[in-house]
């Protein structure tokens, strides 16, 4: 009876190697889709404001190729890294508390989405 009454160590320390290489893959997919919105901000043509009334001031009336290769650049590495995360967890999903990361999901198909309008439109 005493023998079942054992405490056991506990051998586990936190989260295993492939949590944390999905939660930094999370992380960066996340940062990559701000820095994108960014990007695409910048790229965009300018709105004239109010100080065309009172100043001729010069506004880009089209979209800028270069920041638009940077941007399919960002996400064509995004597409990737989701796909990757995507895959590293769908190998961990053994325990009942495992889910799939809802960031990764949606930066997949923002990035998809992103790719098909940049394809279409550009």
């Amino acid at each position: 009876m005493d023998l079942k009454r054992i405490e056991r160590r506990e051998r586990r320390r936190g989260p295993d190697l492939l949590m944390r290489l999905i939660t930094w893959l999370s992380i960066i997919c996340g940062v990559m889709f701000g820095v994108l919105l960014a990007i695409l901000e910048k790229a965009r043509p300018q709105v004239e404001g109010w100080e065309e009334k009172y100043a001729p001031i010069y506004r880009r009336s089209y979209w800028d190729k270069q920041w638009l290769a940077v941007a399919s650049i960002l996400l064509s590495t995004m597409f990737i890294a989701s796909i990757a995360g995507l895959f590293i967890n769908s190998r961990r999903l053994k325990r009942k508390t495992d889910n799939v990361r809802f960031t990764l999901v949606v930066t997949l198909i923002l990035s998809i989405v992103g790719m098909v309008v940049a394809f279409l439109r550009f």
